[in-house]
């Protein structure tokens, strides 16, 4: 390598390599080599402290001073309540925006520029939001840049591509006009008599991952709640339950849906009542919508130019380039429009049911429950429960805050539930990692995974063996709930075809709101099951999984060997993240390691308690909700 090339610095961000004798950072990938760094490996080695910074910028933007006011009080759409907090910046979704895992990379480029200290920086990428971050941030340390704009793949034209390229005022309007159109029908459903007084529990959840045979029959059951709501009307309590609803492939049309919650609601002896949460729409409520909406556009656009010009005094604000979209749909675009829609659904909601004395709710931290918990304290009702499902990821930002978010006292601040009600010790010391206030979490059973209790303890052998002469290993791939990861996976696995076609049999389970086709993966000859997942993991010797699943751990808690195929183009999202003994590839060859290692050895059944907590007479939800 030559002073030239020594000196300078390219950022990678193309699909094929760069010159091996040019000092490189890799935007995507997981591998270093003598030249060239991986971006997101230097995450990985300072995960923690660069998720600790990420999360302080994102407080720090929503109290900058616009004005001598802070952007949370520019953003009150009622009184005690600030949009911000259900903006996609606050929000920190991982699928519904990549820019929490843009700005970390260029957070690590940062980093990897002051150590290496180059005289010249120069970009290969197609995105100009990042060369205008890296830009700005050039400047800062009088560094000459160059960008070498690539171009773009062409992709297809599409309904959804024309809509992102809409301005964000005209998409703010299409989806409302789309929802309404919708939903309209589900204001059809009487409204339920609401049951109060003591004995009466409130749970706002989805109707979603429903048992589609026991619903047809009038019989509500939640894949997500499971044996929670018969535990407690076996104990004497009667449950008000609002839904989400959700059109995705594999759930009821809104037809069906107010046929199931009619029919649940019309038994004899009731002791759950249902109702929607659109089914509170109104003329009136659409209107107070459109109003808030033009208010707060109208606002938000005289004040851009001093939120750019404030921005650039602050110390991350040449992030700005990546995290304008999102700005920009969350004051005046459709996030705007759905969360303002939210907030008057929910006031309306809120204040229609009788006090409640008790309230659970599915705890994903997504923008709607910023208002669904200001409304519920706002009309006094009582004691409320986050309970998240699922697992705790380390990089699903979404969890996690900056602990002035905890800490704060102030009028707008970010609405909090009571307690958080934490599944099982990987989560747990997730959230104690992330120095998330343990005096706001409590124990529960992981209501979702309580078939893994039967395992717990377990002396017999799992049913990783070599497989009987002339027959396939039997490996089960998990799909996610975003397709480019389940893609990304399945590609790897087409690669890798020639060291699996002799030796394993794949099916292929996908998410339930991400169907597959396998015809667009013919070699691997997939077959596809969406059995559940109790009745399907002893019928197989082993998994493989993208990023995103959390089901991965179900898997583990059994004591089958888990292999996790990292995303080259993503950030490790896997719930096993920093849990020892995961194997996580990215290459075909760290693949067939991984295959030889986990599957060719006998292992011993884990015990599930390091993961989950399991037991099916529930003895920390008895003692969480005082039942006796």
């Amino acid at each position: 390598m030559d002073n030239s090339s020594i000196n300078n610095l390219i950022i990678w961000d193309r699909k094929d390599s760069p010159p091996e004798d040019m000092r490189a950072l890799l935007w995507n990938g997981y591998k270093d080599t003598n030249s060239h760094r991986s971006i997101l490996k230097y995450i990985d080695t300072n995960s923690d402290q660069l998720r600790a910074e990420y999360l302080s910028f994102i407080y720090d933007l929503g109290q900058l001073h616009i004005h001598a006011k802070p952007i949370v009080e520019h953003l009150e759409v009622e009184s005690g309540f600030s949009l911000w907090w259900m903006s996609l910046l606050a929000e920190k979704n991982p699928i519904k925006s990549n820019t929490v895992q843009i700005c970390l990379r260029l957070m690590a480029i940062r980093d990897l520029i002051k150590e290496l200290k180059p005289i010249n920086i120069e970009l290969y990428s197609s995105n100009p939001n990042i060369a205008e971050s890296i830009k700005k941030l050039c400047v800062s340390y009088k560094t000459p840049f160059l960008f070498n704009r690539q171009k773009p793949n062409r992709k297809s034209w599409s309904i959804k591509r024309i809509y992102k390229r809409l301005p964000h005022v005209v998409q703010g309007l299409i989806f409302m006009l789309n929802h309404v159109v919708k939903r309209w029908s589900l204001r059809r459903i009487p409204v339920p008599m609401w049951f109060s007084g003591n004995s009466s529990i409130f749970i706002f959840s989805y109707f979603f991952n429903l048992d589609q045979n026991k619903c047809a029959t009038n019989y509500f059951y939640s894949k997500q709640w499971e044996s929670l709501p018969n535990f407690l009307t076996e104990s004497g309590k009667k449950i008000n339950w609002i839904h989400h609803y959700l059109s995705t492939p594999n759930e009821p049309d809104t037809s069906t849906a107010r046929r199931w919650i009619s029919g649940f609601n019309n038994k004899k002896e009731l002791d759950n009542t249902h109702f929607f949460l659109d089914s509170f729409l109104s003329v009136k409520v659409i209107v107070n919508t459109l109003k808030q909406w033009i208010r707060i556009v109208i606002k938000m656009v005289q004040l851009e130019k001093s939120v750019n010009s404030s921005l650039a005094n602050q110390p991350n604000g040449w992030l700005w380039p990546i995290i304008s979209n999102d700005w920009k749909s969350s004051v005046r675009g459709c996030v705007a429009m759905k969360n303002i829609l939210w907030v008057n659904l929910f006031d309306k909601a809120m204040l229609n049911i009788p006090k409640q004395k008790l309230g659970l709710y599915l705890c994903e931290n997504m923008d709607w429950e910023r208002a669904f918990i200001h409304f519920w304290k706002k009309y006094k009702h009582g004691h409320l429960i986050g309970v998240p499902h699922s697992t705790i990821r380390y990089w699903d930002l979404r969890y996690f805050d900056d602990r002035r978010v905890w800490d704060s006292k102030d009028v707008l601040s970010q609405p909090i539930p009571d307690l958080i009600a934490v599944n099982g010790p990987l989560s747990w010391n997730t959230y104690k990692k992330a120095n998330q206030p343990m005096d706001s979490m409590v124990e529960v059973e992981a209501l979702r995974y309580l078939y893994l209790d039967k395992y717990k303890n377990s002396k017999q052998k799992n049913n990783v063996l070599i497989p009987p002469e002339n027959k396939l290993m039997k490996l089960l791939l998990l799909g996610d709930i975003k397709y480019e990861t389940t893609d990304a996976m399945l590609k790897l696995l087409e690669s890798s075809h020639d060291i699996l076609k002799d030796k394993y049999e794949l099916t292929l389970k996908p998410h339930p709101a991400t169907p597959v086709k396998i015809n667009d993966y013919p070699i691997l000859k997939l077959t596809i099951s969406n059995g559940n997942l109790d009745k399907l993991f002893p019928e197989y010797q082993g998994i493989i999984c993208s990023i995103y699943t959390s089901v991965s751990v179900e898997a583990v808690a059994m004591g089958l060997p888990v292999i996790t195929i990292l995303d080259n183009n993503e950030l490790n999202y896997s719930a096993l993240y920093n849990v020892q003994n995961t194997s996580f590839v990215s290459t075909k060859s760290e693949l067939e390691e991984a295959l030889i290692n986990q599957y060719d050895k006998k292992k011993k059944i884990n015990n599930n308690n390091i993961y989950f907590w399991t037991s099916k007479k529930l003895p920390r939800w008895s003692k969480l909700l005082e039942i006796n």
